[in-house]
């Protein structure tokens, strides 16, 4: 086996793998146990035709195909191996020519991390505090899921609930289908809440308010730029709606009765106002732990060089669209095809790669980054701080037993530790972020 090896300046290794007859021979071999077994030649019983008469029956290079399987792997793993290589991913291979058997292979080395200094960073946390508007707000949610619907004998206002027979298809075009649609919603007694600030096209209800039960209506809308499912963006949608209900709330007067009814009961409308203001402060004191740890890492991110092996990033785009594909079959509730999803965007596969390629480089570095941080900072997990984290985690639950038997495994517990570095890695980067990390360290 004679190996090539070219190392480039983005942590990747190219080998080139040219196999001689002899070193073909053995994968060969094991290519015509496997098909000696499936095939009949006249004058030999199945499975007993030799070597040379198999090969001279479906030809060599069937038998090379048939050898990949285990022949790549095999013959990458030993070129890495006799190199001295210690790869980061799995390699990307190809084959370059059959006769002679020449194989590529792209090794992805580890990602070069160079950290700046870091630990200079201050950054001010923003703290939000709750006002009375704050709860009132809660309260009124409160009151409005609270709040029967009761059916109404006239047109649809602002905030009625309407039942309704809905269809949606979205237009698009493409050059191989240029009156390609995709439809999205077809469904019965369909349940829409006619508030504009909660729906995805806010026309929506503008175009249904004034209509009577038992009215139908077409009508084509726009989604915009800004719509969760990309392959909407800004194309035009049908709709064709019949009316079959319309129902208002009834809200409930806002006192001490109505506290008693929430949850498990409030004794007074004062004791729920409390309670809210409590649970507010700490979603709020949550979030802002949450900001305040994307604000110092997007900082330390700037003073970073990251060197990415381009492998590492083009599966990392690959996997985005994947998850894109699959969160579109998943609300249409069939399988869609990358060719059907790119009609819809009305984007080639390269368009669409380079449009998320910035996304996925930060997502990488910002991982590549956490890790090295970890590695520097000699951030470790003990067994007892595992054991202690899958306790809280399962609590007093009737599953607790179910739960912990969950976590047992290695490969969760691998999760876990990591879930934990990153934990106590953001408690640092606070420390250091708000000048504090001196006070720490002198009273230790």
């Amino acid at each position: 086996m004679k190996v090539t090896k070219e190392e480039n300046e983005q942590c990747e290794i190219n080998l080139t793998i040219e196999l001689d007859d002899d070193d073909l021979a053995i994968y060969i071999k094991r290519a015509y146990q496997k098909v000696v077994q499936n095939i009949k030649i006249p004058g030999f019983r199945k499975g007993k035709a030799p070597q040379n008469v198999v090969e001279r029956e479906v030809g060599r290079s069937t038998l090379i195909r048939e050898s990949l399987d285990f022949l790549i792997p095999e013959v990458t793993t030993k070129a890495i191996e006799d190199n001295n290589i210690t790869p980061y991913a799995r390699p990307e291979v190809s084959i370059d020519e059959v006769e002679p058997f020449i194989i590529s292979a792209i090794v992805p080395l580890k990602p070069t991390v160079t950290l700046g200094d870091y630990h200079s960073i201050r950054l001010e946390e923003e703290r939000k505090e709750i006002t009375n508007t704050d709860i009132d707000e809660v309260i009124q949610g409160y009151q409005t899921d609270s709040a029967p619907w009761e059916p109404v004998s006239r047109s649809i206002q602002e905030g009625d609930l309407v039942v309704m027979d809905l269809k949606g298809i979205v237009e698009t075009t493409s050059e191989d289908n240029p009156d390609s649609s995709i439809p999205f919603i077809d469904q019965n007694d369909y349940e829409v809440i006619v508030d504009k600030a909660n729906l995805v096209i806010p026309e929506f209800a503008d175009s249904i308010i004034g209509m009577n039960q038992g009215e139908d209506k077409e009508f084509t809308l726009t989604f915009s730029d800004e719509v969760p499912e990309p392959e909407f963006a800004g194309k035009p949608a049908n709709f064709s709606v019949s009316v079959k209900e319309i129902k208002e709330r009834i809200l409930p007067e806002v006192n001490d009765e109505f506290a008693k009814g929430i949850g498990e009961g409030y004794e007074s409308l004062a004791d729920l106002r409390e309670d809210i203001k409590k649970q507010r402060t700490e979603a709020l004191e949550q979030e802002s732990i949450r900001n305040y740890n994307e604000q110092m890492i997007d900082e330390i991110l700037k003073t970073t060089t990251i060197i990415t092996p381009p492998l590492l990033v083009e599966r990392e785009i690959n996997a985005s669209i994947e998850n894109m594909t699959s969160s579109v079959s998943r609300q249409l509730g069939r399988e869609i095809s990358l060719e059907e999803y790119l009609s819809v965007m009305n984007k080639s596969e390269d368009d669409l790669k380079e449009e998320i390629r910035p996304q996925s480089i930060e997502r990488l570095e910002k991982s590549l980054l956490l890790d090295q941080l970890i590695e520097e900072e000699k951030i470790e997990i003990t067994d007892n701080e595992i054991d202690e984290e899958i306790n809280r985690l399962a609590g007093d639950s009737p599953q607790a037993e179910q739960i912990k038997e969950l976590f047992s495994s290695e490969e969760t517990k691998v999760s876990l530790t990591n879930s934990l570095q990153i934990q106590k890695l953001m408690e640092l980067l606070t420390s250091i972020g708000k000048g504090n990390i001196k006070e720490e360290n002198e009273s230790n």
